[in-house]
């Protein structure tokens, strides 16, 4: 809703707040989300809307304590709360590099939230994209485990995986090793194409590695030995 609206995740507060207040701007805001976005103002309608204050105070603070750093940190603030989000499509028409650098900020959680944020973003965008705009995007996920560690981008990074041909997407993700992602998402991972393997860090691993790569041959013949004798 805040991004079919033109507006940043800085502004989801007042969002939660204001909205179906008399006289209040999101009113508006809703009803232009919703030429955009219908399914998702809908839901929003019939549920957020029609719960009573008390309940939405109490559901929303638990993504209040989430939103908070963006909105109190000056940094953080100018990094997702311009006047304009990152345009993809002047991006593409262009043929331009986009470099997104979250190491600089401290906070781990912080990092993590704006991390998934942008690449969530970036997905819905590649999935809503007319077909006649298509043209080829390398996505390079470098130490990825940030996000291939979260099981709820399970869904996400599978359809990399199922549609990236549809969506003329190169997926190129990196990371150091198995043992730092997410069960389901090892086993999605190996059914990409390509696998490029370095040294790994214990037997568990190699095995790890092994078994999702290597074909099971129970009657193959791993060692042979001449025995030479007589036997009566």
């Amino acid at each position: 809703i805040l991004s079919a609206t033109g507006c940043q995740v800085t502004e989801a507060l007042d969002l939660l707040t204001n909205v179906g207040t008399s006289g209040s701007i999101w009113n508006q805001r809703l009803v232009e989300a919703g030429r955009v976005v219908p399914d998702s103002v809908q839901v929003f309608r019939q549920t957020y809307l029609q719960w009573p204050a008390n309940t939405r105070r109490e559901r929303r603070y638990a993504f209040e304590a989430h939103i908070l750093p963006f909105v109190l940190s000056a940094s953080l603030k100018a990094i997702v709360g311009a006047s304009s989000p990152i345009d993809f499509g002047a991006l593409e028409a262009e043929g331009a590099t986009l470099i997104v650098d979250t190491s600089p900020i401290e906070e781990t959680l912080v990092r993590d939230l704006l991390t998934v944020h942008l690449f969530q973003s970036f997905l819905n965008w590649i999935r809503h994209r007319p077909s006649a705009q298509k043209r080829p995007w390398y996505l390079l996920l470098e130490e990825a485990a940030i996000l291939m560690r979260t099981a709820a981008l399970v869904d996400d990074v599978a359809s990399l995986a199922n549609e990236f041909r549809n969506d003329r997407l190169c997926p190129i993700i990196s990371f150091q090793s198995l043992m730092q992602l997410h069960q389901d998402m090892r086993e999605l991972l190996y059914s990409f194409g390509t696998h490029v393997i370095g040294a790994v860090a214990s037997p568990e691993e190699a095995e790890l590695a092994a078994d999702f790569l290597m074909r099971y041959q129970p009657w193959m013949v791993k060692h042979e030995q001449a025995v030479y004798g007589r036997f009566d």
